[in-house]
């Protein structure tokens, strides 16, 4: 008929599931990059170049699983979803942002979409620290002081910051400027005068 619009290209063909114990073949096109990559690392570890890319398809959905482990393990199962949807998703929106609206590479290199990113994750927080109601200056203060001490105990160290810049690269450097600054406006923190004084802040919220 005329006037209808012509569909170009051939349609997808639905994906069949293999069978266990074959070996089945994949159709993919990549860069040049890529290719040249999976090359020279094929031959770095003594592999085809088949061989490479499924054994790195392989530890990608490994690390998918020991990555929601290790998160769950750390925060929990709800906090731990909470902070991969919403970092996540963050994230995913700053680097198309940069894409369009800046010449970086990175969303972390562009002032303005970094400004951004960290405005919404703040109003994450901000809407959950009002539906939680009026909150104690000090406890917020002690808990700062506190989460200040263990990120300078986690992360600032010769060995967590090698394993950062090797994975990272030049981009480490955020998180070492990161970390000086809070080394410069860390106090000494007592635990134990930390403790009493939560305890007397208890007191005190549960007298009224």
């Amino acid at each position: 008929m005329q006037g209808m619009a012509k569909t170009s290209g051939r349609p997808g063909r639905k994906p069949r599931p293999a069978n266990q114990g074959q070996r089945v073949s994949l159709g993919l096109k990549v860069t040049p990059e890529i290719k040249n990559q999976l090359d020279a690392e094929a031959k770095r570890n003594g592999r085809t170049q088949s061989q490479e890319a499924e054994a790195r398809l392989e530890n990608s959905f490994r690390n998918e699983r020991v990555l929601d482990e290790a998160i769950e393990l750390a925060f929990e199962r709800i906090n731990g979803d909470l902070l991969i949807a919403v970092f996540g998703g963050i994230t995913k929106a700053a680097a198309a942002a940069s894409h369009i609206l800046t010449d970086n590479e990175h969303w972390s290199d562009d002032p303005d979409t970094l400004t951004a990113a960290v405005f919404l994750i703040n109003s994450l927080f901000d809407s959950q620290k009002n539906a939680r109601g009026s909150l104690s200056e000090l406890r917020v203060d002690l808990a700062i002081d506190f989460m200040t001490s263990e990120i300078l105990r986690i992360m600032n160290n010769e060995e967590w910051l090698s394993e950062r810049r090797r994975r990272l690269g030049v981009r480490a450097a955020l998180i070492e400027s990161w970390l000086k600054s809070l080394q410069r406006s860390a106090k000494p923190l007592d635990l134990e005068a930390l403790t009493k004084r939560i305890g007397v802040l208890d007191e005190e919220e549960d007298a009224k």
